[in-house]
Parts: C-alpha cells; structure tokens; sequence
C-alpha cells in the first residue's frame, strides 16, 4: 500500500476569518514564492463548497476578500493550493 504525503518545504501560514464563517471571509496567507495559487473551501464532511479561479500571486502575503454568503453559518476549512 503507498500512501502520497506532501509536504511543503516550508510552513504555509493561512487563516479564514471569521471561523465560523457568516457572509463575508478574508483569506490570508503567505507564499515564499510568486506563481499560481488556488484556494478552495471544505465543509467539515470534506466537500469543496467554494472555489476561486486559479491566480498568480506575487511572493509574500496575500490577502482575498471573499463573498461567501450563499454558503451556511458555520466551520469551514480553507486549502491553498501552490506551485
């Protein structure tokens, strides 16, 4: 049995807030290098339940004011995606 495991090289620092979430979010994170990133929401049962297109992000912190009011009142779980 394999099992793929990936780990940055680094430790990716991100935040969704507010946690629970109501209408609005802000997403914060920090990339140590510029290229195209993707993020995506999971409900606590796993299923992706938002997305933002794919963009190219310069290095350093980045911030995305996110709309998700037609999502429920609730706990969510924010994956960036990185080169």
């Amino acid at each position: 049995m394999t099992t793929d495991h990936i780990v940055p090289s680094t430790p990716l620092a991100l935040t969704l807030a507010p946690n629970p979430l109501r209408q609005t979010a802000t997403a914060a994170f920090d990339v140590t290098q510029g290229g195209p990133a993707r993020l995506d929401v999971y409900d606590l049962l796993g299923w992706r339940v938002a997305a933002q297109p794919e963009r190219l992000v310069p290095a350093g912190s980045q911030r995305v004011d996110w709309d998700l009011s037609t999502l429920p009142a609730g706990i969510y779980v924010l994956r960036v995606t990185t080169n």
